[in-house]
């Protein structure tokens, strides 16, 4: 990421803040494109993200949500794609299986989205984890599963090295 998209002081500075039509109006705007993709930080913690997917709807536009699968507000039924990426053991925040097969059996029979679930691989405690998602969580509950090799933060990377200047200051 960029330091303005990082960095809380450069994020006040460089941001717009808009009322939930105005950001539908400015979607609007841009070329077509098949789907509203809302990403992280986890967009299912944010409760004023319900609204605009509401109008997006309602303006005939795809939503697309990526989430860690840890949080299931109602509004997630109205999206027109789901991506559960749970956190492995890499991450310190591993996110339970068995929460997100209980929501996915919920909608076995009847899912108004499409469910894909995709996790990230660091090293082989991840890859285990990801083997354990997909042997525990039946097929029938989703549609497509990923494994997605993770890039390591280095202390060359740029996002590494402004969280070393924020720790130290």
């Amino acid at each position: 990421d960029s330091l303005y998209a990082v960095l809380p002081e450069e994020v006040r500075n460089n941001r717009t803040l808009l009322s939930t039509m105005q950001i539908v109006d400015n979607i609007k705007g841009l070329p077509p494109a098949p789907f509203v993709t809302f990403t992280g930080g986890d967009p299912a913690i944010q409760d004023e993200v319900a609204p605009l997917i509401y109008h997006l709807n309602l303006a005939g536009m795809k939503v697309a949500v990526e989430t860690q699968g840890q949080y299931f507000p109602d509004w997630l039924e109205i999206c027109d794609v789901l991506t559960f990426s749970p956190k492995g053991p890499s991450s310190g925040n591993i996110v339970e299986i068995r929460d997100l097969e209980l929501y996915l059996q919920n909608w076995m029979f009847s899912r108004p989205f499409k469910a894909c679930i995709k996790v990230v691989v660091f090293d082989e405690h991840d890859f285990e984890y990801a083997m354990e998602v997909y042997r525990e969580i039946p097929s029938v509950m989703y549609d497509s599963f990923y494994f997605t090799a993770g890039t390591p933060m280095t202390a060359e990377s740029p996002l590494e090295r402004t969280a070393l200047v924020l720790q130290n200051e």
